[in-house]
């Protein structure tokens, strides 16, 4: 690979920057083993009725038979050697998913740099530390069915540019068990942070308001679209804690940490590859509770099984077949899902497949 085409490569990963930092689960401390100066990987990702193999959504008391919860997209990942031991990886990624209203579109992405520390020697495990930011976020999301906020039903509610950002670091740890197979395991955590331009809210005159926290204990509304005569103006003060910073009086921008931990089986010959994961994560919300409070089930947890089969036909080109179950359905996968209107949504179980292509050189 020329020079020239490996400038280019480095600049599209770092600057696209899809599944985010998930596919954690199938971390190690010796990426593109064996020896690989770069891979990509193009993937169709997809939940529905005809790939549920697990019946998982059959099982759903309250969406078995519906499209809630269908999800489609295609991602992008890639990964350059910088040197022997440094690694650049980045991804993007496109999401649908089918809600109870209306659908989300949302754009995924992670950039990371990892650097191996030690080599495998005996019991002792190559050592890896990596650092990373990932993140998702959509033009905007609108709830189009009645919602009650501070006292007031709204007839729509419509965000602008909701999004989330997390900073990540990790430590890896992986064992050779032998010519064709390894084991990592890793544990790490980060911090997250949701927010989004405007919130606004429609009462049925066709009354809209952009709705503000100006203040710790006050919100107000300002109108954006309808006759003024005809619509009031909203103001009220909040019976509520001081938000800890603007916006989180909505109840839909916060701050939170998390920590997580996995594992991976890795095996290997020349034309198959297959990886078996797990991850759990826990994380800790300034909104969670607030939800609490108001009577809602909080879901800060989630437990992912990922497996991956791949066969390499050709030299440097293979495909690939995953399948990724989560406990807790995307907890922790696209932050900024998780709200005060959101949150008692979580408690279901999810699964993921994925097919595509792999390239290595």
């Amino acid at each position: 690979m020329g020079s020239a085409a490996c400038l280019l490569f480095f600049l599209m990963i770092w600057a696209v920057s899809g599944h985010g930092a998930p596919l954690d689960e199938f971390l190690t401390a010796q990426p593109g083993y064996p020896p690989l100066h770069g891979e990509l990987e193009l993937g169709y990702d997809v939940m529905n009725s005809n790939v549920d193999y697990l019946r998982i959504r059959d099982r759903d008391v309250d969406f078995a038979g519906t499209q809630v919860g269908d999800y489609e997209g295609y991602h992008l990942r890639g990964g350059l050697a910088l040197t022997r031991r440094l690694w650049l990886d980045g991804g993007l990624a496109t999401r649908n998913l089918a809600t109870t209203v209306d659908p989300i579109d949302a754009i995924g992405w992670h950039r990371a740099l990892q650097y191996q520390v030690t080599v495998n020697l005996g019991v002792l495990p190559a050592l890896g530390l990596r650092v990373s930011q990932w993140g998702n976020y959509s033009r905007e999301v609108n709830k189009t069915s009645s919602t009650t906020f501070q006292g007031i039903t709204f007839d729509n509610v419509r965000v602008a540019y909701p999004r989330d950002a997390q900073t990540q670091a990790d430590l890896i740890a992986t064992w050779g068990l032998g010519k064709h197979e390894h084991f990592s395991f890793f544990l790490g955590g980060g911090e997250s942070k949701v927010s989004f331009d405007e919130f606004f809210v429609e009462l049925k005159s066709g009354c809209e308001y952009s709705i503000n926290s100006a203040s710790p204990y006050n919100i107000s509304g300002y109108l954006t679209r309808g006759d003024p005569v005809v619509c009031e103006i909203l103001s009220f003060d909040l019976n509520d804690r001081d938000p800890k910073y603007p916006g989180e009086g909505l109840q839909m921008a916060y701050r939170a940490e998390y920590r997580h931990f996995g594992g991976m089986y890795l095996w290997f010959n020349d034309n198959w590859r297959t990886k078996v994961g797990f991850r759990f994560q826990k994380l800790d919300r300034t909104i969670d509770s607030t939800i609490k409070d108001a009577g809602i089930s909080v879901y800060d947890s989630n437990l992912i099984l990922s497996a991956e089969l791949g066969y390499k036909p050709f030299q440097h080109v293979g495909f690939f077949a995953r399948t990724q179950f989560m406990s807790n359905q995307l907890v922790g996968e696209i932050p900024f899902s998780y709200n005060r209107y959101t949150a008692g949504r979580f408690d279901r179980r999810y699964g993921l497949l994925t097919v595509g292509i792999q390239a290595g050189f």
